[in-house]
């Protein structure tokens, strides 16, 4: 494909995943997949943009796909799923194929001719929030379905996070007791 870039110069632009920018719990291939695509979406442009060859990806959140609606309809209540994954984007719903499409084709037009090596989220601004929400159930869904809680790893984070501060000072000593049992030869 490059050869064919470098005789009529262009643009490739890759399908990543807001999945390589950030990780989710038992995704690991997965994110390592589309990070892995988005490091070779910049050397591809940092190695070509001299033969005329533009190189950038989007990263999609959820998106309105046939492969999400099935997984939608395989939940105990569709509806109240829908109503869970919407609100986990600021924007207050899920992306359609057409968003990302026309996202694509700027990208691959002549009117992004100086635009190479990027990678675009498309996701209603998910990545951007923080999904401590998740902590503190008993807020986020006073009047809502809580159907994400079975595969929500933020379950008893509170709880939690709180042991682990009253026992830092046990597991973790304070860099000042590590470096005064650091041999002289060693500097912290």
């Amino acid at each position: 494909m490059l050869l064919h870039l470098r005789a009529s110069p262009g643009s490739i632009v890759n399908i990543g995943s807001v999945e390589g920018l950030g990780s989710k719990p038992g995704h690991a291939s997965y994110c390592a997949s589309k990070a892995g695509l988005h490091g070779l979406t910049r050397a591809v442009a940092i190695d070509h943009g001299g033969d005329g060859i533009r190189c950038n990806a989007v990263a999609p959140g959820w998106i309105e796909t046939d492969l999400n609606e099935e997984f939608i309809e395989s939940m105990g209540d569709p509806s109240a799923f829908r109503w869970e994954i919407a609100s986990i984007h600021p924007a207050g719903r899920t992306g359609s194929p057409a968003e990302v499409a026309a996202l694509v084709a700027f990208l691959a037009s002549e009117e992004a001719a100086f635009i190479t090596g990027e990678i675009y989220r498309i996701d209603g601004d998910r990545m951007a929030k923080l999904s401590l929400t998740w902590a503190f159930p008993e807020r986020l869904h006073q009047n809502g379905p809580r159907i994400l809680d079975s595969v929500n790893p933020w379950l008893g984070f509170h709880a939690r996070a709180e042991r682990y501060s009253r026992e830092a000072p046990r597991r973790w000593p304070h860099p000042s007791a590590v470096a005064r049992s650091c041999p002289a030869s060693i500097s912290l």
